[in-house]
């Protein structure tokens, strides 16, 4: 490719990558707008058109596929486990997911009202502790609690001591399996993650 571009060198995982994308983005977007990165199993698009052509066409473009998973292609333990579990709203694709957003949405829709009040109330202890301490962890003292509390009180999830900090333990579990050239370990821990969550989403 011109430039000393090679769009089967990328590595999404490289640290100049993740400090500035930008850069390889925009060479992606001129010479390899749609590219197959094998480290990942999977074609990725580079350009808006393309993006949006995929997320609006619902009908062609699913999150799961209609045919059953190849056996190379089968999650070993708990992942191949959780993938005969019905799909829930987020995975899920139409029509069950307009219906299960029909019977959603206008329930989350009043929850949402209070968000603002809850978030102020939520947020005041965090920053207090920051001020005592002098310092703050944004992400993880700030960015990831405040949201994740916020839509737990909204839930009617109660904070129970553990309950909280254990659930977002789960998700970020979760987060971090699906990156799928993580260590078997790390699969094994998101997807042990997701059967837990799905047992407790069942028994409420």
């Amino acid at each position: 490719m011109s430039n000393g571009f090679n769009p089967d060198a990328f590595n999404p995982h490289d640290p100049g990558f993740l400090a500035d994308p930008c850069p390889t983005y925009a060479l992606f977007r001129a010479q390899a707008p749609i590219h197959r990165v094998e480290q990942f199993n999977s074609s990725w698009l580079f350009t808006y058109d393309d993006c949006k052509q995929v997320l609006d066409d619902k009908e062609v473009w699913v999150k799961n596929s209609p045919l059953p998973p190849s056996p190379q292609n089968k999650m070993p333990g708990p992942y191949g486990a959780t993938s005969s579990l019905p799909p829930g709203l987020f995975s899920s694709d139409p029509k069950p997911h307009t219906k299960l957003r029909g019977i959603l949405e206008p329930l989350f829709d009043t929850a949402i009202a209070a968000a603002p009040g809850i978030a102020a109330e939520i947020a005041e202890p965090l920053l207090a502790d920051a001020q005592q301490h002098g310092r703050i962890e944004l992400m993880s003292g700030y960015a990831l609690l405040l949201p994740a509390r916020v839509l737990f009180r909204l839930l009617g999830i109660p904070d129970d001591p553990g309950v909280w900090d254990g659930l977002i333990a789960w998700q970020t579990a979760i987060v971090a399996a699906h990156n799928v050239p993580q260590p078997t370990q790390v699969l094994f821990a998101g997807a042990t993650s997701s059967m837990a969550l799905n047992r407790i989403s069942k028994m409420h």
